[in-house]
């Protein structure tokens, strides 16, 4: 809308996070740089970095890869208090994670992956 295009007009390879911060590249068909370059009244978007390029449109799925960083904060882990073999005793409570602990997931996740999940907090 702020760029009075049709949707058509408007090329994305992947879909995004509204949770998160991140970048995507683009491509703008029969839009003039002037006037994508013209202030978008919300604030959470911004187009930059422009380069012509003629006849090409980005499709949804035309991607080389993907790069994320992920921050992590304040982790805990569960800690059982008990030994009992019955899992209907068994009491848990969380605490700070260990850095062994931490470790050795994220080596299970180097190892294995993980599922990519996405749902309604994804848009594009």
């Amino acid at each position: 809308r702020a760029l009075q295009c049709r949707p058509g007009d408007i090329g994305l390879a992947g879909i995004k996070d509204m949770k998160a911060i991140t970048y995507q590249f683009c491509t703008l068909r029969n839009i003039d740089v002037k006037r994508a370059q013209r202030p978008i009244m919300d604030e959470r978007i911004t187009l930059s970095d422009f380069v012509p390029v003629t006849n090409f449109l980005l499709d949804r799925g035309r991607l080389i890869g993907n790069q994320f960083e992920i921050t992590l904060r304040n982790l805990r882990q569960i800690e059982r208090l008990e030994e009992d073999d019955r899992p209907s005793s068994w009491k848990e409570r969380a605490v700070p994670v260990r850095s062994s602990h931490l470790d050795a997931m994220v080596e299970r996740v180097a190892k294995h992956g993980f599922l990519n999940y996405y749902g309604e907090q994804r848009v594009g």
